[in-house]
């Protein structure tokens, strides 16, 4: 009988052993934006940046406003920090497509509360906030519009209708002369299934070289 029960001690132990780690792991998922994102400037597309220079207007006129009733701020009120990394995420329904820059929080939207810029970021969405690590605007579309591939500083770039695109890692002059010719002249793609294997296919003939 002890023997029983010294196994099923054992047992125990094992599984309470395995839940913590299993718990520790799941703390690890939280957000690291050093290890989700790279912290880098990412080049944003030009509507993207229309959009961020009308919310720092909005956001001086609000850090501007006297003592009166709109500028009553609690005590509990969570504040932007400046060290904050800002990601601007974008979401077509049409082809499941995400897409996300990465910056760092402008300055003039560092200080303003949480409510402050729910009141000002629409059509975007305040989606999560990570306090001092992450924020995350959040912006849904029905449609991306005709896709197509082309060139923007020296490397290839992905159109998503006439606003928004997203550049590659793939330098337009490392590949071959045909393909450059094409990425220049504007390549349409149908799917993203399509526009992967074509970016698939780039790679491919840098690696050959």
């Amino acid at each position: 009988m002890s023997g029983i029960y010294k196994k099923i001690m054992i047992i125990s132990f094992l599984l309470l052993l395995a839940l913590i780690f299993w718990n520790d792991a799941e703390q690890n998922e939280n957000y690291n934006p050093e290890d989700i994102f790279s912290p880098r400037q990412t080049e944003l597309p030009e509507n993207i940046k229309e959009y961020l220079d009308g919310l720092a207007e909005k956001a001086v006129k609000i850090k501007s406003r006297g003592f009166g009733f709109h500028s009553f701020r609690l005590a509990t009120d969570d504040f932007i920090a400046p060290e904050t990394l800002l990601v601007l995420r974008r979401y077509y329904q049409d082809n499941n497509t995400l897409l996300q820059n990465v910056i760092r929080i402008p300055d003039k939207l560092a200080g303003l509360s949480l409510k402050e810029l729910k009141e000002i970021s629409f059509p975007w969405e305040l989606k999560e906030y990570n306090p001092g690590k992450l924020l995350i605007l959040y912006r849904a579309f029905e449609k991306t519009g005709r896709m197509r591939i082309g060139e923007k500083d020296g490397r290839v770039a992905i159109f998503y209708g006439e606003e928004d695109e997203e550049l590659t890692g793939i330098k337009v002059n490392e590949l071959p002369a045909e393909e450059q010719n094409s990425i220049r002249n504007g390549l349409s793609v149908n799917s993203l299934e399509e526009l992967l294997s074509v970016l698939d296919g780039f790679i491919s003939s840098i690696s050959k070289d």
